[in-house]
This record gives structure tokens, sequence and C-alpha cells, in this order.
């Protein structure tokens, strides 16, 4: 089911069976005390994780028969005071409820002894362990007033009804506070209805007919409003802030508008169902609430998958509500793969109307963005001129303009969702088409030429001195690296600082600049920008003797431009080949061992046996280098970049890479061993019958790459993506792994992952079929829809993972545990489930048709003894 929600929305939904298949969206805002507006979602569960991690559970995700508020939190003496008695009242709407607060007190239990006096407090917690109860107790096991402690003392409740007796006594109290009654308890398993052999046969595992709405409200009867509450409702708390004595404030004004797209057998129809709020919740300690507004369809399919989209908005109670096919076109637009990703960031049409004030605060943010774009080509040219005194002192300064420019976008408004990206992703089409076509143009222009018979020039003295002073100028190895201007390494120090350039001519200073920009340009692309054709035959041959000189007489080859040379053989072990600029040259079975190429620009070139063994290969660019059995092992690649490379059965064994680029690059028969990879850039690659023995891998992504027949045995994978593969016959044994994606595509049939461990990995959609994965262990994974027919599963372990419309199909599952894993609607048909165990999971639907049972437990079994649904 596909989501879209504006940022200040969040979701909680459950599909159930209660009369009916339904399916209830509660959608929630976060907000603060005294503020209209809702909160970021991230923001709300960002403040509220302290308490998520004690415990706290917010909702069930059902529909409930009326309002109710919730409070968690604690009795405050104000201002810092001590008190040994207080009180704490709620008031939301027209319902209160109201709580006495005594400090701690203790009673030897006998009607003519007085208890000890209340202790002093300055804040007492308003949950269910200070109110009256026992274990012995079971309308509140957690509390106190009943049982004698070690001292043969009763340690007596803090927390009573406005109206109840503080004065100790045998008689039975109604516990009493402010937070949600236990699911379990007798207070709420009164409403469940009734679980009797009819409900077993006919209904399970749905909720029996009779169970009372009443039954999905948390709060005590005394929290219930008549009906619902209504936005922009006054709520008043009074004793529960330190400082703030008494708060008063008003829930957001807001309605929300809750939309299906939802499928049927020959159409699909667009829905909406009436939402109202039916809980709110108050911590007055964060100074924030948070509302649940509820909406309810009816659904065909029990996991409601005949809901393909859901749209969730929000919308002013005072405003006009906007029609639904307002709505409709906004589900559409932010569906379509062409729009959806410039409409997802602009939230407006799902958010309320905008006020005037707040039209004038959005305006004013225009206004200021276009000032402070004004303000920067200022300073730009300023700068400019103070840096190159030759420019005319009479350039006039950029002229303002009124109209509204694109790129003079406040940032704050794009966080806030309020900017439309659709005007400038039209403007940025008609460029790219525009760019497409010049490019298709020179292609064709480029065809032409490399058919027409091509002559190399011929060698004339004038060229060879052209040439030689290319190489013996060193023209770029005082330049800086493109990606190393903010980060400079010790191991390409930047000489070029400003105060060294101030010293230098105007002239000299644009032939520096010049010789950057071209180095930087060189470095960063994809391919060669120097054509071999264009130079004489002999060329390459005088390069070849010319560094054979240098490297005879000792000198560095760094930041030298050896383009086109001839250099195969020889031994750069050990040179300092920083910046060198190598394209398009002929480094076959060249020794580059230890070698610093920190910077050095190799595209294009022949790398037939080469070995860069222990290499600095930083910053490198070996975009389109082709050539076999090249050695990279223990080379140290820093965003260094493959794309396009051609390098089959390369060894990158033991190499650090780091920021590796490796778009499209075709490496098959390639070892990884014991490589370190992060966050490397291996899309659309060929790795087929790669190794990667012993490898880890941090933050990698393999999208829509080759992997077929490769090996990963005992590597360590952690978030990773790999999406899309063509990996048939990968072989993952000994593998431990941690927040992986393979969903949504791809085919990794015929795979081995035995004696693996998967954590939090995302398998869904794949194709594993006649996979051999034994002695796995698959924690938190995501295996929905995935298929697993005629898989080998023996001794595996599937721990709270999602196993929806998984196919089992004729596979072998012996002695297999699955722990409380949602398999509904899975298929076992024809599978061999022998000493099998399911422990705790949901397993609505699942087909186990003409399987193989033998010793097959299922705990806990369904019964009419079940306590809940």
């Amino acid at each position: 089911m596909q989501i879209i929600k504006p940022r200040t929305l969040s979701l909680i939904s459950q599909t159930y069976h209660y009369r009916r298949t339904r399916l209830a969206v509660g959608v929630l805002g976060f907000f603060r005390f005294g503020e209209e507006h809702y909160l970021s979602e991230q923001e709300g569960w960002k403040t509220l994780e302290p308490l998520l991690q004690q415990g706290l559970i917010l909702d069930t995700g059902h529909a409930k028969a009326c309002g109710e508020f919730l409070l968690i939190g604690d009795a405050c003496a104000p201002e810092g005071q001590t008190i040994s008695h207080g009180s704490v009242s709620v008031r939301v709407g027209d319902t209160t409820k109201s709580l006495q607060v005594v400090g701690d007190r203790y009673w030897h239990g006998r009607r003519l002894r007085r208890p000890t006096p209340p202790k002093p407090f300055t804040r007492i917690p308003l949950s269910f362990e200070r109110a009256y109860g026992g274990q012995d107790f079971a309308d509140n096991p957690l509390g106190k007033g009943r049982v004698k402690n070690a001292q043969g003392l009763i340690e007596l409740p803090n927390l009573y009804a406005e109206n109840d007796s503080t004065k100790p006594s045998h008689h039975t109290l109604t516990p009493t506070t402010l937070g949600p009654i236990d699911v379990r308890w007798p207070q709420r398993q009164r409403y469940i209805g009734t679980y009797d052999q009819q409900w077993l046969d006919s209904i399970h595992p749905g909720f029996a007919d009779d169970t009372d709405p009443a039954f999905f409200n948390a709060a005590m009867t005394d929290q219930h409003l008549k009906e619902f509450i209504t936005p922009g409702c006054e709520v008043e708390l009074k004793g529960c802030h330190a400082e703030k004595t008494k708060w008063q404030f008003c829930v957001p004004e807001y309605s929300a508008r809750v939309f299906i797209e939802q499928t049927t057998d020959d159409d699909s129809q667009f829905l909406e169902a009436p939402s109202r709020i039916d809980t709110l919740w108050l911590f007055p300690e964060l100074g924030m609430g948070l509302v649940i507004h509820r909406a309810e369809f009816a659904v065909n399919d029990s996991l409601g998958l005949d809901v393909k989209r859901l749209l969730l908005a929000y919308e002013r109670t005072t405003d006009t509500p906007r029609p639904a096919s307002h709505y409709q076109q906004q589900l559409h637009l932010r569906s379509d793969p062409v729009q959806a990703a410039t409409q997802m960031v602009y939230e407006a049409p799902l958010k309320p109307l905008k006020t005037q004030a707040e039209q004038q605060h959005i305006d004013s943010a225009y206004a200021n963005a276009r000032q402070q774009l004004q303000q920067k080509k200022e300073t730009f040219i300023a700068e400019l001129r103070r840096s190159n005194p030759t420019l005319p002192a009479t350039t006039p300064p950029p002229e303002a303009s009124n109209e509204e420019m694109p790129t003079a976008i406040p940032a704050e408004l794009i966080q806030q969702g309020e900017v439309d990206l659709t005007p400038l992703q039209q403007q940025a089409q008609t460029h790219i088409q525009a760019a497409k076509q010049q490019a298709e143009d020179a292609k064709k222009a480029a065809e032409k030429a490399k058919k027409a018979p091509q002559q190399r020039p011929k060698m004339t003295a004038e060229f060879e001195q052209t040439l030689q002073r290319r190489v013996f100028a060193q023209p770029f190895k005082d330049v800086s690296d493109s990606s190393s201007k903010n980060s400079p390494s010790k191991d390409s120090p930047n000489k070029n600082s400003p105060n060294e350039n101030s010293q230098l001519s105007p002239l000299a200073q644009a032939a520096k600049l010049q010789q950057q920009s071209e180095y930087q340009a060189r470095q960063s692309s994809p391919v060669a920008m120097i054509d071999n054709n264009a130079m004489p035959a002999k060329s390459a041959g005088l390069i070849r003797q010319w560094v054979q000189q240098l490297l005879a007489s000792g000198e560095s080859l760094a930041g030298r431009d050896l383009s086109g040379a001839d250099l195969s053989g020889l031994d750069f072990s050990d040179c300092d080949l920083t910046r060198t600029a190598l394209e398009n040259c002929d480094l076959r079975d060249c020794q580059l061992q230890r070698a610093n190429l920190h910077g050095a620009i190799l595209t294009g070139s022949q790398l037939q046996g080469a070995c860069f063994s222990n290499a600095n290969l930083q910053q490198a660019n070996l975009s389109a280098c082709h050539g076999e059995h090249v050695v990279f092992t223990h080379a140290k690649m820093q965003d260094t970049l493959l794309m396009d490379a051609q390098l089959e059965a390369a060894d990158f064994s033991y190499a650090h890479l780091i920021k590796l680029q490796a778009l499209n690059a075709r490496l098959p028969h390639s070892r990884f061993e014991h490589a370190q990879l992060q966050q490397g850039q291996l899309i659309m690659a060929d790795l087929t019958n790669s190794r990667w023995q012993h490898a880890t891998l941090q933050l990698c992504n393999f999208s829509r790459s080759s992997l077929s027949h490769s090996c990963w045995q005992h590597c360590s994978l952690f978030r990773c993506i790999m999406v899309d593969l063509d990996a048939p016959a990968m072989r993952f044994n000994g593998c431990k792994a941690e927040k992986v994606q393979f969903s949504n595509q791809g085919n990794l049939s015929h795979a081995q992952f035995e004696h693996c461990h998967w954590h939090t990995c995302g398998f869904r959609d794949l194709d594993l079929s006649a996979s051999q994965i034994e002695h796995c262990v698959f924690e938190q994974c995501d295996l929905a829809s995935t298929n697993l027919q005629k898989s080998c599963f023996k001794h595996c372990l599937w721990a709270n993972s999602v196993l929806l419309l998984t196919d089992f199909s004729y596979a072998n599952l012996e002695q297999c545990l699955f722990n409380q894993g949602r398999l509904n609607k899975s298929q076992f048909c024809h599978g061999k489930l022998t000493d099998v165990t399911f422990v705790s999971c949901s397993t609505t639907e699942m087909n186990t048709d003409h399987a193989e049972l033998e010793q097959t437990q299922v705990t806990p079994q369904a019964s009419v003894q079940s306590s809940s649904a």
C-alpha cells in the first residue's frame, strides 16, 4: 500500500475482522500546548522517544466507541515547593476528571491505628503503581494499599478518586489514574465478547460478534466523552506541572481527510471515509499533545491488500472543505512515476489553506531570498574585481529583478513542503531535452567523422617542442584536486595558496586558473579528454623516451602530462605520480607497486597485467580504463573513479575502497577478498563470478548490478542496497548482515545462505526459489511476497519476521522455528514441515495443503478459552 501524506501527519492503521473486515486508519497530529499548528512527525516522535522506550503504547490502531483522553505525567507541587496533599484535574470540553494526591504513608492495618503522616513531595507519578491495588487484585496488580510489606506495614495509595476517602480502611477502592488500562485487566476484558465453539468454527481469528467496541478504549470510563473530541475544544490542566499550575489551551482546529484507492475485480474505486478524533494524549512535562483522527473502511482482503493507495490530508474546520476531486488529483500526481518526485516535496495541497498572516510570511521569505541572491551576485563581482585588477572598473553591477527567480527559493519553505518544484522541473526538462538533442547531434557528427578516413598528423619540430614542454613543465603539480578544496589531504598538499597566487601577475593568475580548470575537468571526466588520433604516431614513443630519462635521472613524475604515451612494461614502483595525467596511455604490464597516484588521471588507459599493489589511488580517475588481471591488492582507493571501466579478473583483495564510484563498471571474475568497502557506488556493475570472501561492506549500493555466481562467504554487510539484482546462484555462506535491502525486484534463485545471520534485512518480492538456506537466522527480516519455492530451509530460525504472502511451496523446512512471525496468507503447499514449530505466530489464511506436518507444533493453540482475538 502506497501512503501519501504530509510530514505533519503520522499514521497508525489496523486491518481486523469485527462483524466485517475493516481497515481502521489513525491519523496522528502532534502539537505544542497553546499552538495551533501540527508539528512534523519527526519532531513529535523524537520528543516522545523516552516514553516509548519505557514501554508506552500509544494506540493499537482499532476504532474506538467514543472519544477519550489520556495523560502521562506527574502530580506536581507548585513552583518547586513540597506539599503533602494535592490534586490534579483534567478538563476536555465538558468532561472533567479530578484526582486527590497524598504523599507516601504507611499503615499497620488496624482500624484504631492511624497511618503515618503523609511524606511531603514535589512530584508523584500519575501511574497505576501509585493507585490502589496489589498483586492479589486483578483490577490493578501493580498498585498498593492491600498487602503488607516485610516490615508488616501497608503502603497506602497516593492517588484517589475525587470523592473517595483517603482514610485507610480494608474497603476495596477503584484504582484511578489518567493513563491507559492494560488490555488484559478485567476493566477491558469484560467487553471482549464470547469465544465459544461457534466463534472458533466460523469467526476465528477475528473478534467475536458480541464484542463491545468499548474494548478498544484504553482509558478509564470517567475519561470517556459522550461522543467524540471536537476540534478546537478547550483543555484545562491543573496540578500536573511545577511551573504551570493551571494550563489552558485548545485542541488544534483541524479535521482529517482520509482517502483510499481500492481495487475490485473489474476496476478501482476512490473512496473517502469520515474521520473523528477518538483519542487525545496529553504530556504536560513535554508541553505536547497528540490527537488521533480515526476513519474506517470496509475492505475485502483480510490484510487490506485490496487497498493500493492511502492518502491523508487535513483542513481547518473553519474553511470550506476541498472537494474530493482535489484529493483524487493529488493522489494521481503523487503516484505518477514522472511527477511523484517533485509532488511529494510539495505538501501545501494536503495541508490547510494559508491564513493571511501565513501568506505574508511566505511572501516575505521569497523577498528575502531574492535579496540575498542579489547580494551574493554583487559580492561575487566585488571579489572578482579585487582578485583581478585588470577588469574594467566601469563594469556595471547586476541589475536587480522584480521577477520571481526560480533559484531564489527559501530553504525554510522547502523544509516545510511549501514550494512547488513543478515549474523548475519543467524548465529542467526543457534543458535536458535540448542537451540530449545536442548530444545526439554531436554523436552523429562524431560517428560520421570516425567513418571518414583519418590521417594522424606528422611530427614537426614545433609539435615536438610543444609535446616536450607538456611533459617537462609539470603543469598539474601545484593544482588542487577537485574534491580536496575543503579537505586537503596530507598526501597531496595544496601549494596553490591564496598568498602565493596574490603575488603572481594577472596573466600568471589566469594561466594558473586555466590549469586548475583543465585538471579538474580531466580528473572528473568519465571519458578521456585527450584524443590519441590527434597526435602524431611517434608521440607515444617520444614521451616514453623522455619518461625513461626522467626516471633515470631521479626526477619526479608528479604533475606531468604524459597522456597518450606508450609506457608498457616500465617499472614505476615507489614513484611519485601525484596528479600525473596518464590518459589513453599504454600501461600494460607496468609495475606500480607502492606508487603514489593520488589524483592521477588514467582515463581510457590500457592496464592489462599492470600491478598497483599497495599503491595510493586516492581521488584517481580510472574511468573507461580496460585490461585483464590488473592487481590492486592492498591499494588505497578513496574517492576513486572506476566508471565504465572494463577490468576483467582484477584483484582488489585487501584493498581499502572508500567512496568508490564504479557506475556501469565491468568487473567480472574480480576478487575482493578481505577488502573494506565504505559508501561505494557499484550501480549497474557487472560483477559476475566475483569473489568477496571475508570482505567488510558498509553503506554500499549495488542496485541493478549483475552478481550471478558471486561468492560472499564469511563477509560482513551493513546498511547496503542490493535492489533489482540479477544474481542467481549467489553464495552467502557464513555471512553476517544487518539492514541490507534486497527488496522489490531481483533474481536470487539457486542461492546458498548456509550458516548466515540476517538482521533487519529486506527480501520482499525477491525470487529465491530453489535455494539452499540452512542453519540461518532471520531476525526482524521482511520476506513478504518472496518466492521461496523448492528451497531448503533446514534448521532455520525466523524471529519477528514478516512472511506475508510468502511462497514456501514444495520447500523443505525440517526443524525450523518460526517465532512471533507474521505468516498470514503464506503458502506451504506440498512443503515438508516435519518437526517445525510455530510460536506466537499470526497464521491467518496460511495454506498447508498437501504439506508434511509430522510433529509440527503451533503454540499457543487456538481454543475456546482464548482471551484475545
